[in-house]
């Protein structure tokens, strides 16, 4: 559904913060 895919892409969100402050 909708909310499922606002979750993943809430997660690849934080996922790709992470990775910019790794960096």
């Amino acid at each position: 559904t909708n909310e499922i895919n606002k979750i993943i892409l809430n997660q690849l969100k934080c996922y790709e913060d992470v990775l910019v402050k790794l960096n």
